[in-house]
């Protein structure tokens, strides 16, 4: 063996150890003496493995101008474009920048990993712009079968897998450029391949409901809330679907638990508008009135436009009102949130039985628990969006409804309460007699 060979040997042996800093100094005393595609990649991915991406860069292009077809050097050469462009890029948002250099990235390597990171890392950036054209093409660009399919450890936290990311990102894209068709049978496959995932089903169902069909949309988004802890933003899309197929109480019953549900205002502020529309649209312009100042109060507090279609509706409530005495509207928001959630808490109950009881069981790090009725029978179960956190005590007396549900541990058909009120908090005895109570319920 050469002494060049043996110092290359040397030199690698340093570099698969991850001794960079000592590789990186043999394969740059390497390429002074003897050049070779193979020392120029490995000098460069030292460089970069140190952090000195903008050398590794420039050596990397050096090595290229000799080198320029050696498969290796090329897929260096993409590696650290990204380290050097297109990471820089995405933290800074410049989605201009991160898909100029990432597209070299694919030109120069088409190595699977390469083409991951090129794409992931434009589909971040484009999402966040709400650049859905974007997307959909760079998501065109993987195939989700070669994903990997096992969530991803992030510190101590667990993150979706690629190939679920993938869905997310191409799904969505397609909802928002509205090509339905593609968007359901893409939906399926993704709620096929991640059953638990609530928002697949959700996007199905809108597709739907887009390509003629609301009331199957309806039947499906049913069926996901009697199943599942769907979110509230679930809840609207049924509650707008109802409100589309003329089940006007119906729709501003499920919009009104829906803003009772937890969740950020400002997330929320669509949300408000709606049930102002639905509550004009009811002949109930003081409802409609409290909801629309809320939307405008927390777009204000937001710094966000107030836009032409809520002016309009601002128009018409004050032409319903103009009949009527002046309504007091509270002028801070926090203020206004309290006055509407007591309508909401009156509208989600409005026409329906109301039964009491005591909320017997909460089971530690669960989104639900079980309420003991004080007319008898099984224990009913409750999901925690609809207990308020007031009530959330074992032996709070609480005030509820009834819904269809679904029971997954013996796969039937049951019951679950909705729009619970808390009646008064409970007596530390009857906390003590709850809490030591044998009686044991499961739910998966």
């Amino acid at each position: 063996m050469t002494d060049s060979g043996t110092n290359y040997y040397q030199a690698d042996e340093l570099r698969k150890n991850k001794q960079y800093a000592e590789a990186e100094i043999a394969f740059r005393t390497l390429w002074d003496s003897h050049p070779t595609a193979n020392v120029g990649w490995r000098w460069a991915l030292c460089l970069r493995k140190l952090g000195r991406t903008e050398e590794a860069l420039k050596t990397i292009m050096q090595a290229a101008q000799v080198f320029p077809h050696d498969e290796w050097l090329r897929k260096e050469h993409a590696w650290c474009l990204y380290s050097q462009e297109v990471k820089p890029a995405q933290e800074a948002m410049d989605l201009g920048r991160v898909v100029r250099f990432a597209q070299r990235m694919v030109d120069l390597a088409q190595d699977p990993l390469v083409i991951q990171r090129a794409a992931f890392s434009v589909i971040k950036v484009a999402k966040e712009r709400g650049k859905w054209d974007v997307v959909d093409y760079w998501c065109r660009k993987l195939d989700p079968q070669q994903l990997g399919a096992e969530p991803q450890m992030i510190g101590e936290r667990r993150s979706m897998s690629e190939r679920e990311q993938w869905y997310y990102a191409q799904v969505k894209a397609l909802v928002h450029l509205e090509q339905w068709a593609d968007a359901r049978t893409l939906a399926l496959e993704a709620a096929a391949a991640f059953p638990h995932k609530d928002d697949f089903r959700r996007w199905a169902a809108q597709a739907l409901a887009e390509t003629g069909d609301p009331t199957g949309a309806v039947g499906e988004l049913e069926v996901l809330i009697r199943r599942n802890n769907a979110p509230w933003y679930i809840l609207v899309d049924l509650a707008q679907l109802k409100f589309t197929l003329g089940q006007r109480e119906e729709a501003l019953r499920l919009a009104c638990r829906s803003a009772l549900a937890f969740g950020e205002d400002k997330a929320k502020v669509n949300l408000f508008a709606f049930l102002a529309e639905v509550g004009l649209n009811l002949n109930q312009p003081t409802f409609a009135a409290l909801n629309l100042a809320l939307a405008k109060a927390v777009r204000e507090r937001e710094g966000w436009p107030i836009k032409q279609d809520l002016v309009e509706l601002e128009q018409r409530i004050n032409a319903s009102l103009s009949s009527m005495d002046p309504i007091d509207i509270p002028s801070g928001t926090s203020q206004l949130i309290r006055r509407c959630q007591q309508e909401w808490s009156h509208q989600s109950i409005a026409g329906q039985t109301r039964y009491t009881g005591r909320v017997y069981k909460l089971p530690e790090g669960k989104s639900f628990g079980f309420i003991q009725p004080d007319m008898g029978g099984g224990d009913i179960f409750v999901r925690l969006r609809d207990l308020p956190r007031v009530a959330q005590n074992v032996g709070a007396l609480v005030e509820y409804s009834l819904e269809a549900s679904f029971d997954q541990v013996k796969n039937r058909d049951s019951v679950q309460a909705v729009s619970v009120r808390l009646v008064s908090k409970p007596a530390f005895n009857q906390v003590a007699s709850y809490s030591t109570s044998e009686k044991e319920v499961e739910w998966g």
